[in-house]
């Protein structure tokens, strides 16, 4: 008996339904399914999207935000409404160009790293 090339193994826990589009993407393949799974394994492409990498930028200006907010409603409650007047404007505008960055890149998160 020649001696098997294959001597690990990988054990996977699957839906009902998950486990019947394997078994028909299997049998419309007509794969084994091991072979299946290692042609799967080697003809594709992952994509890591390290959200909290891509995202620190962001989080720290909105927290750089969200403080001068608390400084203004500070100024406003003490009855010092200029310094709120001259610096709401400059405000806004930062989280209107930050929610539109926020919005692009949900569009099209950019990928830390493509695990091939």
């Amino acid at each position: 008996m020649p001696e098997r090339k294959r001597y690990r193994q990988v054990c996977l826990r699957l839906t009902d339904d998950e486990y019947v589009l394997f078994e028909k993407k299997c049998s419309d393949s007509g794969l084994s399914k091991t072979d299946f799974f290692v042609s799967v394994l080697k003809n594709s492409t992952v994509k890591v999207y390290r959200i909290e990498e891509a995202l620190r930028p962001m989080m720290k200006e909105l927290r750089y935000i969200g403080s001068n907010i608390n400084q203004l409603a500070y100024f406003s409650n003490v009855g010092q409404e200029q310094p709120v007047r001259d610096n709401i404007e400059s405000i806004r505008m930062s989280h209107n160009r930050l929610m539109n960055e926020l919005a692009e890149f949900l569009k099209a998160p950019r990928c830390a790293a493509d695990v091939r």
